[in-house]
C-alpha cells in the first residue's frame, strides 16, 4: 500500500514560525510537524501559523497531530495561527473544537498583519 503524500516546510517570518502543511495529514507527519516546532522554540518565538492552503485529506490522526500541537503550545502559553482553510475543513475544524483555542485567518498575511497589531498594542 502507498504511503500518504505529505509534505512539511517552514519559515520564519515576522517573529513567527510558518509551516506550510501539503498533501495528507495523517499520523504519518507528525515527526516533521513536531521537528518544525522545536526549531520556534530555538528561534525563541511565541506563535505559529500552520498553512492548510495545500492540504488535500485530513484524517482522525492528523487531527490528533494539530491537537497535540494546540495543547503543547497552549501548555507554553503560545499561540496558534491557523490559515487557508478550505470551507469543508473549516466545518471540521470547528465541530472538534480546534477553532475555540486557536484563531483562523484566511491567508498568512492577514495572521501576520493582526499579530503585528497585536504585539503594537502590547508594548
Amino acid at each position: 500500500m502507498d504511503q500518504p503524500v505529505f509534505a512539511c516546510h517552514s519559515e520564519v517570518r515576522e517573529k513567527t514560525l510558518i509551516i506550510v502543511l501539503e498533501g495528507d495529514i495523517t499520523d504519518a507527519c507528525e515527526e516533521s510537524v513536531f521537528h518544525a516546532y522545536r526549531q520556534m522554540e530555538q528561534h525563541d518565538l511565541d506563535s505559529i501559523i500552520l498553512d492548510f492552503g495545500k492540504v488535500l485529506y485530513i484524517n482522525s490522526a492528523g487531527i490528533a497531530v494539530c491537537i497535540n500541537l494546540l495543547t503543547r503550545m497552549r501548555q507554553k502559553q503560545q499561540q496558534l495561527n491557523i490559515v487557508n482553510l478550505s470551507e469543508y475543513f473549516q466545518k471540521i475544524f470547528a465541530m472538534i473544537g480546534l477553532t475555540r483555542y486557536s484563531r483562523y485567518y484566511p491567508t498568512v498575511d492577514d495572521a501576520l498583519a493582526d499579530m503585528k497589531r497585536e504585539r503594537s498594542r502590547e508594548k
